[in-house]
């Protein structure tokens, strides 16, 4: 299954202030709470009918077999699931920090 927000969603959100100031290069913490407060307020009052577009599909690749095999990260001390982080330097290391380690590179 695929969800995704709506096109005419993102444009109604874009011709809000707050869309207009963030497009004017002003900071998301800097536009005034009222603005952001409209926006907010367009997608609270819509259903999900409206906001989202649902498609099912068939998914015709491969699925990694699951595992209940966990280790816990050395850099941040969460588990995580086998399928879901590397071995580097024989220690486990989690997704994100991987990438966080290697700018973003999994």
């Amino acid at each position: 299954m695929r969800i995704v927000v709506k096109p005419e969603v993102i444009e109604k959100l874009f011709e809000t202030r707050f869309a207009q100031e963030r497009m004017k290069g002003v900071p998301a913490d800097e536009v005034p709470r009222e603005y952001a407060d409209e926006a907010v307020k367009i997608v609270l009052s819509m259903s999900d009918e409206e906001l989202f577009k649902v498609e099912t599909f068939k998914y015709e690749g491969t699925f990694l077999k699951g595992t209940f095999k966990r280790h816990i990260c050395h850099v941040c001390g969460e588990l995580f699931f086998e399928t879901a982080g590397r071995i580097e330097d024989g220690k486990p290391i989690c997704r994100r920090c991987y990438a966080k380690l290697h700018n973003g590179d999994i």
